[in-house]
């Protein structure tokens, strides 16, 4: 990842970001692939977590699955804080 960053930043890359939680904000504009990479690891979890509470807990595979997806989300989440 370093290497994609330095690079990014040689071609100065601009990467716009919009809040979801202010949406009136106009959107920010950085040159940072690791806020970006930062950002895909959260939505991702944010999937997974999604994805576990819609699944079928009436009986024992919908619990497996569910679990399952609970703890991807929760491992990025993990991997997320570990690198930062």
């Amino acid at each position: 990842m370093c290497a994609v960053e330095a690079r990014a930043l040689q071609i100065q890359l601009d990467i716009s970001f919009a809040t979801v939680f202010h949406p009136r904000k106009p959107p920010v504009t950085l040159q940072s692939i690791v806020f970006e990479h930062a950002s895909l690891l959260f939505n991702l979890a944010s999937l997974y977590s999604q994805l576990g509470s819609q699944a079928d807990r009436s009986n024992a595979e919908g619990i497996k699955r569910a679990v399952s997806h609970y703890q991807v989300g929760f491992s990025i989440h993990i991997f997320c804080q570990s690198i930062s």
